[in-house]
C-alpha cells in the first residue's frame, strides 16, 4: 500500500513539475527582452509558430505611447527589408507566366535607365549582384522629408551611370535593385505593387492586415506601431517616416500575417512548386563562388538548422523573419526602436533547447 501511495505521490509531483519545467524557455524570452516591457517605451512582438500552432507570442512594450496602446499580434509594423521577398515573389510569379526573363537585360523594360558598358540582368538585381549602386546610400536623408518615393529616387539613380563591379563578379547588397524591380513589377503587369501584391498573395493567404506602403495616409492608424528612438537613459522620441519608396521596403504586416507567409513555404497554398522552387534558388558568382541570397530571402543556416532569413532596418524598425522549413517552425521579432539590438540566437537557442530539439 505505501508502494502505490509512493507511486500516486510521485506521479503528481511530475505532473506538478513538468509544466514548469516546460516553460522555462519561455522565461529564457521574456529576459532577453524585457528591459523594454514599459508603458513609456517602444519595444517588440517576439512570435514563434510550430506547424501554423502558436508556442510563444509577447509584446513587450508600447506600439503608440502617446495613445497608451501596447504592442499585440495586431499591431502593424514596417518591415522595411523583409519587404523584398515579396517584390521577388511577384518578379518570380511574372516569369513563370513568361511574361518575364530572368536573363532579361533591365534596360529592356526600364529603357531610361543608363547604359552601364554591362548587360545588368533582372537575375543580377534579385540576387544583390548587379552592381548597381545602392541610391540609398548616396542621398542626404533631409531629402525624404517632404515624402519621397520611387519616381524621386529615379531621377537619381539615372545619375548612376557606372557600376561598382561587372555584374556577377560579387554580391553587394543594394536597395537599388529592388526598387527597379518593383518599376517592372508595375510596368509588365499594368498593377502598382500594392495591388498586385494584395490581389495575388495577401488575400489568397488572408493577410488582412498587410499591406504596400505607398504613400503616407496611414501612418498613425489604432494598430500601427509608430517608431521611435530610445535609448537606455533617454526618453522615446517618435520618428517621423516620410517616405513611401516601394519595393525594398514599406510593407507593413502583423505577426500572425507574415506567419501565414512563413507557413506557405511549407503548404504551398499559393504558388505552384516552380515558384517555390525559383524562390528558393541561388546563382552562384561568376567564379563559381556561393552566393545564398535567393528571392528576397537568405537560404542558409542558422544555428545549424536550414533557414530561411532576412531582417530590416529603417527608421526606427528593427526587424527579423525566421522559417526552419525543416522543423515548420516560424520566429519573428518585430520592434519599433532603432536601439533594439537583434536577439534572434538568443530567442532560437531557448526555443529549441526548451522543446528537446
Amino acid at each position: 500500500m505505501q508502494s502505490i501511495v509512493r507511486c500516486v505521490v510521485l506521479i503528481f509531483a511530475v505532473g506538478v513539475v513538468l509544466p514548469a519545467f516546460a516553460d522555462d524557455w519561455k522565461a529564457e524570452i521574456d529576459a532577453v527582452f524585457e528591459q523594454w516591457d514599459a508603458t513609456d517605451s517602444p519595444g517588440m512582438m517576439v512570435h514563434i509558430t510550430r506547424k501554423g500552432e502558436v508556442e510563444y507570442s509577447r509584446g513587450f512594450g508600447m506600439a503608440n505611447i502617446e495613445r497608451g496602446i501596447p504592442l499585440s499580434e495586431t499591431s502593424e509594423f514596417n518591415i522595411a527589408s523583409m519587404s523584398k521577398q515579396f517584390t521577388a515573389a511577384a518578379i518570380a510569379m511574372l516569369v513563370e507566366e513568361g511574361k518575364l526573363g530572368l536573363d532579361d537585360d533591365i534596360r529592356t523594360h526600364l529603357p531610361y535607365l543608363p547604359d552601364y558598358g554591362h548587360t545588368v540582368t533582372i537575375q543580377h538585381m534579385v540576387h544583390h549582384t548587379s552592381g548597381l549602386v545602392d541610391v540609398l546610400g548616396k542621398v542626404d536623408g533631409r531629402q525624404f522629408e517632404n515624402g519621397w518615393g520611387n519616381q524621386e529616387a529615379i531621377v537619381h539613380i539615372k545619375k548612376l551611370d557606372e557600376l561598382k563591379f561587372a555584374p556577377g563578379e560579387q554580391y553587394e547588397y543594394s536597395n537599388t535593385n529592388y526598387l527597379l524591380m518593383a518599376e517592372i513589377v508595375e510596368a509588365i503587369s499594368g498593377q502598382t505593387l500594392r495591388a498586385f501584391l494584395d490581389e495575388r498573395i495577401f488575400q489568397p493567404l488572408g493577410m488582412t492586415q498587410t499591406r504596400v506602403d505607398d504613400n503616407l495616409d496611414n501612418l498613425e492608424g489604432d494598430n500601427v506601431a509608430l517608431s521611435y528612438s530610445k535609448g537606455k537613459r533617454r526618453p522615446a522620441k517618435k520618428l517621423i517616416r516620410n517616405d513611401y519608396l516601394i519595393g525594398d521596403g514599406n510593407v507593413v504586416t502583423t505577426v500572425q500575417d507574415f506567419e501565414k507567409w512563413h507557413r506557405n513555404f511549407t503548404t504551398r497554398e499559393v504558388g505552384s512548386d516552380v515558384f517555390h522552387d525559383m524562390m528558393l534558388s541561388t546563382r552562384p558568382l561568376n567564379n563559381g563562388d556561393e552566393n545564398t541570397y535567393a528571392f528576397g530571402l537568405r537560404v542558409t543556416e542558422h544555428l545549424g538548422r536550414k533557414a530561411l532569413i532576412h531582417s530590416g532596418s529603417w527608421i526606427g524598425f528593427r526587424t527579423i523573419g525566421i522559417y526552419y522549413p525543416d522543423e515548420e517552425v516560424s520566429l519573428q521579432i518585430l520592434a519599433n526602436n532603432n536601439h533594439y539590438k537583434y536577439a534572434q540566437d538568443e530567442v532560437a537557442t531557448a526555443y529549441f533547447k526548451g522543446i528537446g530539439e
